[in-house]
């Protein structure tokens, strides 16, 4: 995408309020392309845009001071094909003003041109950080504390799941979008994105939807359940069978998958909600994942950002009833979560939707980067094997990093 923003706004109670409101007083019309996406909103919600639909207690700083969302609409827009190999060029014509068409006209010959021209060289090798530069916001120890404090409540009877996650920061002082174009090649994923929002960027290769709108059927789709593709001395289709037969991996997904009716089930139609896929195992470049399919058809009156609230946060990143498991969350947790755990995509114009996860990413803010896994917390966990699971999702992040201190260029 590209061009500038249509329009701004300063603070408002509820960002999504705002974003509505600006989406309908744009009248675009309907464009005969068979793409998904013609115009609209792009943008993310942080994790602690939350705030704005939950009671959520204010305990710790917020470290990174980020908004809880940002949006853009952009006027101008490049969209790539991957299976045709075309690439469409598009332009908002401001309708009223005589010269609308016309400039609108030369804004594609620019971007047609610059485009022809473009010629991307390799990005420039990294420093790696040092060990003084590096910081996570909890120590092994720390980590495997609070997850045994979760269980605690989970033996209690107060929650069935906490999803507890840790941030790893370091210096860096390269080209983000540098990152972003090894990452996409070493870690592809469903949803691949790169926001410059002003001072900071959002980066990441997410494998999970968080909710999509197609005409009047809403879909999410929940992923729980997690193993390394590759062990030593372990095959891949070891380590799938074993997934499938971990009872604590199973039932975890399952009481996911029941979050995902429960919250389709508050803006759908009565008796649409259905799983159309049940723990299926989806491979990425370093883990594998159970995945199932949640839709139903949206109810009248409900629209793309009724949808988005139900869903939001998504329960594989909080837990079950989500209300407490964010309580704890934010209680056992050393800081505010930020952009993790929130959500990242577009709203179209159509009213059209397409959401992930904010996972498998990466924030890069004043000299900065910082990552961020969890892992999924129930009576059954390990704390050791918990804290594993983070680093195990860390690793294709860390990956992109490394071959951008060596040399990237084949990866391009």
């Amino acid at each position: 995408m590209a061009g500038d923003l249509l329009t701004g706004e300063p603070p408002v109670d509820d960002p999504l309020d705002c974003l509505a409101r600006i989406l309908k007083e744009l009248k675009v019309s309907p464009l005969p392309l068979e793409t998904a996406f013609y115009g609209g909103a792009v943008g993310y919600l942080a994790y602690d845009y939350v705030r704005h639909l939950e009671e959520i207690p204010a305990l710790k700083p917020d470290l990174l001071h980020l908004p809880d969302a940002w949006w853009m609409v952009p006027r101008s827009l490049i969209i790539f094909d991957h299976v045709t190999r075309e690439i469409m060029l598009v332009v908002m014509a401001p309708a009223g003003k005589e010269d609308g068409y016309h400039q609108a006209a030369g804004r594609i010959d620019e971007l047609r041109t610059a485009l022809l021209k473009s010629r991307p060289g390799p990005p420039e090798r990294m420093k790696p950080p040092g060990p003084d530069g590096v910081a996570f916001t909890f120590t092994r120890e720390e980590f495997m504390e609070a997850v045994a404090k979760a269980r605690e409540y989970i033996l209690a009877g107060e929650v069935r799941q906490v999803v507890l996650s840790q941030r790893m920061s370091f210096p860096y002082d390269g080209d983000p979008f540098a990152f972003y174009r090894v990452l996409r090649n070493i870690s592809p994923s469903p949803y691949l994105f790169y926001l410059h929002c002003g001072d900071h960027q959002v980066i990441g290769s997410s494998p999970e939807m968080l909710a999509r709108l197609k005409g009047r059927e809403a879909e999410t789709r929940p992923i729980a359940g997690t193993r390394p593709r590759t062990l030593p001395g372990r095959s891949t289709e070891d380590l799938r069978r074993e997934l499938l037969a971990d009872a604590k991996e199973r039932s975890e997904h399952l009481m996911l998958v029941d979050l995902g009716r429960d919250d389709l089930g508050k803006v759908c139609r009565d008796a649409t909600v259905r799983v159309d896929e049940f723990m299926a195992v989806e491979e990425y470049s370093h883990v594998m994942h159970l995945v199932s399919s949640v839709k139903g058809e949206l109810a009248p009156g409900e629209n793309a950002f009724s949808l988005l609230r139900a869903v939001f946060p998504a329960g594989t990143l909080s837990g079950a009833p989500k209300p407490r498991a964010m309580e704890i969350i934010e209680e056992l947790e050393p800081c505010r979560r930020g952009f993790y755990g929130g959500a990242v995509g577009y709203i179209g114009f159509d009213g059209q939707m397409d959401t992930c996860i904010g996972i498998r990413s990466a924030v890069a803010a004043r000299g900065r980067i910082h990552l961020q896994a969890g892992a999924g917390i129930v009576a059954a966990s390990d704390p050791a094997r918990e804290h594993q699971e983070t680093l195990y999702k860390l690793q294709a992040l860390l990956s992109a990093f490394t071959l951008l201190e060596k040399g990237a260029e084949g990866w391009l």
